[in-house]
C-alpha cells in the first residue's frame, strides 16, 4: 500500500510520468453504488487521490493503477513494467 514502504525509483518515475502526463486532465470514477465522481488533476494530492481510487476500485498495484488512469485519460502507456 501506499505509504508503507518507500518507492523504488522505477516506482517514483512512473508516478512522476503519470502525473505530468495527467496534469489538468479530469478524470471520471463511478463507485459501487454507481455515482459518478470526477477528479480534475490539479495537483499531486488530486492526482494520489485518483491511483488510491483506481488500486481501491480496480484492485490493482500501483504501476498498473497508472496504466488504468492514463487509459481513462485516452494516453498511450508511458512505461511496461511486471507490477510492484
Amino acid at each position: 500500500m501506499i505509504g508503507e514502504k518507500e518507492f523504488d525509483k522505477e516506482t517514483a518515475k512512473i508516478l512522476t510520468e503519470t502525473f505530468n502526463a495527467l496534469q489538468g486532465k479530469t478524470l471520471t470514477f463511478t463507485n459501487s453504488a454507481g455515482k459518478k465522481r470526477d477528479i480534475k488533476i490539479i495537483n499531486v494530492p488530486c492526482f494520489m487521490f485518483a491511483v488510491g481510487y483506481a488500486i481501491a476500485q480496480e484492485d490493482l498495484d500501483i504501476g498498473k493503477a497508472c496504466d488504468y488512469l492514463k487509459k481513462k485519460a485516452d494516453l498511450a502507456p508511458v512505461s511496461q513494467h511486471n507490477g510492484f
